[in-house]
């Protein structure tokens, strides 16, 4: 019985739940990008604060014209770990 959970990896929901909800968002301002929308509309229409807008806005167009989602998330996480790092 004690090696029913033996190598078990539980599930951060929380965690994978934001993960999600970022990802959702990067794929609504890649979209708005191709609409020809700036960084302030985007913004304010998605009621996100604009640094945060403007970080995954600069990722994204690095990545256009595919614009996907999970490249820019993992980006977006190594230039939010590598900026953690430098502090």
């Amino acid at each position: 019985m004690s090696d029913l959970f033996e190598g078990f990896r539980g599930i951060n929901v929380i965690e994978e739940r934001k993960n999600g909800e970022e990802i959702k968002l990067i794929k609504l301002v890649s979209r708005k990008i191709e609409e020809g929308w700036s960084i302030e509309k985007i913004a304010e229409d998605f009621y996100e604060p604009l640094d945060h807008v403007k970080e995954i806005f600069d990722i994204a167009l690095k990545h256009a014209p595919n614009y996907d989602a999970d490249d820019i998330y993992r980006e977006l996480v190594q230039e939010r770990n590598s900026s953690a790092a430098d502090k």
